[in-house]
């Protein structure tokens, strides 16, 4: 019980990082404005960091633990009708929309709104046949090849795969996917010597100097912050190497963290769609109100989540009584 309280617990926390962080973006303070080096800049490029490392991990653990089959269609769906419900309730909190902003909500496809949704669902409907094709290569190799993907971009600021900042279908696929195929070995019982552990203090310790010294360096050589969040970005390959490392930490201490799937879906869905952080910022530049709108929100996710899955574990009876009652008729016409 007390395990569970606490694996909840630390879900909380880190959905008000993330949400957190994307407020303090979107209200663009004024220590984020000017040029001046300060405390709270450094500690929002460590805030920043961390969320994009959360997503990072959330990713992962949707393709480890999420069944992937053709019915994830109607949690996306779901989605779908959650964001347009969002959509109407923003509006009638703030009375402003534009028209982009309709379009947005109800073409997300062709609008790319919550692209990385999409991306995630779009791994987990062929888990199956990924699973089965990343069996015929070995697990280190399979991790190199994800290594250079994301090394490459970072090392030559060069986005030669054209995956952004992170905030898209293709890098959500690719973090998935890699789930995937964490969930072909035993993570728990993967051996780690120890140049392992090693490679991973180093991720770790590389990945947070990072983000503590890129605003410096940023200010030092250009006079100003516009490369300060360059290793701040989902796609980034210290903040991917360290999501692995808290993900096979995770696993191997059985902390047995189990995301249910509409809560990190939403979650997904409020870190991709900007409309849902403009509205939700809504002019606030207060760093306290902001964090209490982040705890109203992860609030609301969860709540929101937990009722899908109540809707969705409904219709999932509803259809597994109305396949039984079919059964029974087709073999009492085979009786007869």
């Amino acid at each position: 019980m007390i395990k569970k309280l606490c694996n909840a617990l630390m879900a909380c926390v880190a959905m008000v990082i993330v949400t957190f962080s994307l407020l303090i973006a979107q209200a663009n303070p004024t220590f984020l404005q000017s040029n001046l080096l300060s405390k709270r800049l450094f500690a929002y490029s460590l805030l920043n960091n961390f969320s994009n490392v959360i997503i990072g991990v959330l990713l992962i653990l949707i393709g480890y633990q999420i069944k992937g089959n053709i019915k994830l269609i109607k949690k996306y769906v779901y989605i779908y009708v959650v964001n347009l419900l969002i959509f109407i309730g923003l509006f009638l909190w703030t009375r402003s929309f534009t028209i982009q902003n309709l379009y947005d909500a109800v073409l997300p496809i062709t609008r790319n709104t919550y692209p990385i949704v999409l991306g995630a669902i779009s791994a987990l409907l062929i888990k199956d046949k990924l699973k089965n094709w990343f069996k015929k290569y070995r697990f280190p190799v399979i991790l190199s090849g994800y290594a250079i993907v994301f090394a490459l971009p970072s090392i030559f600021n060069k986005d030669i795969f054209g995956i952004g900042n992170g905030n898209n279908a293709i890098t959500a696929f690719l973090l998935v996917t890699l789930g995937i195929v964490f969930s072909n070995v035993e993570v728990d019982k993967l051996h780690i010597d120890k140049k392992v552990i090693t490679l991973m203090s180093i991720s770790v310790m590389l990945n947070i100097t990072l983000a503590l010294s890129m605003p410096f360096i940023s200010w030092r050589i250009r006079g100003d912050f516009s490369t300060a969040y360059r290793f701040n970005v989902l796609t980034s390959i210290s903040v991917v190497a360290m999501s692995i490392v808290i993900f096979t930490v995770g696993q191997k201490l059985k902390t047995n963290i189990k995301i249910s799937e509409y809560i990190g879906l939403l979650l997904l869905l409020v870190y991709s769609n900007n409309f849902i952080i403009e509205k939700i910022v809504n002019g606030s530049i207060s760093l306290k109100v902001l964090l209490f709108k982040s705890c109203i929100v992860s609030i609301i996710v969860v709540v929101l989540g937990w009722l899908l899955s109540k809707i969705d574990k409904r219709n999932l009876t509803l259809e597994e009584r109305l396949l039984l009652n079919d059964d029974k008729s087709i073999n009492l016409w085979a009786e007869i």
